[in-house]
């Protein structure tokens, strides 16, 4: 129904606090691990079809959620294209984890058609240890549409050894949008 005012959301996970009208709702403490997510999004025009989106609306949050050792728009390979038709992973929650420090965690998040990981009005989260833009060996571009990693309008973001290479645009972007909003305390 192209009347109607809710939008579909083709994610191949899906974590959402939504609207609330009273008291806060919290979506916490949530694996997503050892998966292959591609070729979600119904309709690239959309702009919907992320492979893993977390995101909140307020009052409430989504927090403390670990995404790792996941292939992300790749086959189970890490060699071919099957990019989401949007972004890799979308945080608009805080304090969640995108890979890990061994081998086992990382993820790899190539072939995406916007951003392969977007972080977005939210504090502490971590993406470490992950390959983006590239092949499973991290050898070969595999690009992202867009960014590598996209930070904006977000507080306290730690950004560790992780391989961005070969995305469309910027590896790292990190941005204020407008309206007096921040990026402070990034690392």
């Amino acid at each position: 129904d192209t009347s109607s005012t809710l939008v579909a959301w083709y994610a191949g996970v899906n974590i959402i606090v939504p609207r609330c009208d009273a008291m806060p709702v919290f979506a916490s403490n949530n694996i997503v691990r050892a998966n292959l997510i591609s070729g979600n999004g119904a309709n690239p025009s959309v702009n919907r079809g992320e492979g893993v989106s977390i995101t909140n609306c307020p009052p409430g949050d989504n927090a403390f959620n670990l995404v790792e050792f996941n292939y992300i728009g790749t086959d189970i390979s890490g060699t071919l294209d099957l990019g989401n038709d949007s972004r890799g992973i979308l945080l608009n929650g805080g304090n969640n984890t995108v890979g890990g420090a061994g081998e086992n965690d990382r993820n790899i998040i190539s072939g995406n058609g916007s951003n392969g990981v977007q972080v977005g009005v939210s504090q502490g989260n971590t993406v470490t240890g992950n390959l983006i833009g590239t092949n499973g060996d991290g050898t070969l571009a595999i690009p992202n549409e867009r960014n590598g990693i996209d930070v904006a309008d977000s507080a306290g973001t730690t950004i560790t050894d992780n391989v961005v290479s070969g995305n469309a645009f910027v590896g790292i972007k990190l941005y204020a949008g407008c309206g007096g909003s921040v990026v402070t305390g990034n690392r």
